[in-house]
């Protein structure tokens, strides 16, 4: 018990040490982010839209672009019911062929040279010289996953640079859409059909092992500790202690990377986590800029063999973390990357299931201490 305080109290150390760290680089930082943003300070409004919600978030597309760029999933939704209005589709393709708003056209931004110029002619029809609603031709909304995808508000600055006028942006997104139970295509078969999105929100219940969602989550975070457990009762502890420095070097490269391109662009890595909507937004910027300040100290202890329990308990901490998460972010239909890596790496119960093996190697690193053997 005591050895686990002292474990415990330097893990804590190791965590104050970190914020310290991370506050001081972000004052040299090229990337540096303000840590202090007046406008999340302002309360709610009673009845607030999600639009305006969204808006008072740190580095959202919602904040981010002027008002007369955005339209409303109010707003969008009209038009679909009662305009001649095109949908286009910003996501990645294989999102795109999941689930979309019907009628909706696709284009990617990384091939809009070769997507977009034979929609663009479609998209130039200008209305009937009676019809002064659209003089600008139809409207054209573009949307991707959220409000913290940047992939339709480029679409829609590049389809207005080849002269489509009548574009905006839906910040909020399709995951918005199906949460406010509005009609996708999903695919049935060789056909697509209709379906409202409470029909069509992906199950969390849905794991691959016949179990509901939150005890297999619980399985999950407990299994590594009984696992850990079990090796130590089965293997010889020379072996064990061999296996516990190898997980440790892996488990700390990992973290050694992940950190780094979150220290380097904070807002990129704000932006990934306002689309879990848990951390508040007054405190985004500040845990935008420390959490991969702990990450990098720890990894760093755990590569150097250098207090090597504290680290391991607070890499324990944050994999747990991370797996609730990624849960919650499952359990309410969110599309959003998963903040580990600066590439669009979806959270999904993969990425639970990587945490839970990395969660293995933490606690055996925590068990087995600093050296490889004896």
């Amino acid at each position: 018990m005591k050895t686990f305080l002292r474990n415990a109290t330097g893990a804590i150390g190791l965590v104050v040490v970190s914020v310290l760290l991370g506050l001081a680089w972000n004052l040299i930082n090229p990337n540096a982010i303000p840590l202090r943003l007046a406008e999340t300070a302002a309360p709610p409004a009673a009845a607030e839209s999600a639009e305006a919600r969204a808006a008072r978030i740190p580095f959202s597309m919602a904040a981010k672009l002027p008002a007369d760029d955005q339209i409303s999933i109010a707003e969008a939704v009209q038009l679909f019911e009662s305009s001649p209005v095109f949908f286009v589709d910003a996501r990645d393709r294989d999102a795109y062929d999941a689930v979309r708003i019907p009628g909706a056209r696709w284009i990617h931004e990384k091939r809009f040279a070769e997507l977009a110029p034979p929609l663009i002619e479609q998209f130039r029809i200008v209305a009937p010289e009676d019809d002064k609603d659209y003089a600008n031709g139809y409207p054209v909304v573009t949307y991707c996953d959220n409000h913290t995808c940047d992939m339709a508000s480029i679409v829609m600055t590049k389809l207005r640079e080849c002269g489509v006028a009548n574009v905006r942006c839906m910040v909020m997104g399709l995951d918005e859409w199906i949460a406010a139970d509005h009609l996708v295509t999903v695919p049935a078969g060789d056909e697509r059909v209709e379906r409202r999105g409470r029909e069509t929100r992906a199950s969390v219940a849905d794991t691959g092992v016949g179990i509901g969602p939150r005890p297999w989550l619980a399985v999950l975070i407990v299994a590594p500790f009984l696992l850990a457990f079990v090796v130590h009762r089965l293997l010889p502890a020379d072996t064990v202690r061999t296996v516990g420095f190898v997980g440790r070097i892996a488990l700390g490269l990992v973290f050694l990377v992940a950190a780094g391109f979150k220290l380097w662009d904070p807002a990129e890595f704000a932006g990934m986590v306002a689309c879990y909507d848990i951390v508040p937004p007054a405190w985004l910027p500040t845990f935008a800029v420390t959490l991969p300040a702990i990450e990098l100290l720890a990894a760093v202890a755990l590569i150097g063999g250098v207090c090597v329990r504290p680290a391991a308990l607070v890499v324990i901490a944050m994999l747990v973390g991370f797996m609730v998460a990624i849960y919650s972010l499952l359990d309410r239909g969110l599309s959003c990357s998963c903040g580990c890596f600066p590439i669009a790496y979806p959270a999904s119960w993969s990425r639970i299931y990587e945490d839970a093996a990395m969660l293995l190697a933490a606690v055996l690193a925590w068990s087995t201490g600093r050296k490889p053997s004896a």
